[in-house]
């Protein structure tokens, strides 16, 4: 998987980076696999390696 800066992938997701470090702490629910390109089925996978 590609490595993002913060501001880059929340860029491409759309969304804030404020937003972004959120979902990433788990304050708030999402999904950035549309900005990585990937199905988040793809993103469950890669994390149970």
């Amino acid at each position: 998987m590609e490595s993002f800066p913060q501001q880059q992938l929340a860029d491409a997701a759309g969304i804030s980076k404020p937003y972004l470090s959120q979902i990433e702490t788990g304050k708030r629910k999402g999904t950035l696999a549309k900005a990585l390109n990937v199905t988040l089925e793809e993103v469950i996978a890669r994390e149970a390696e």
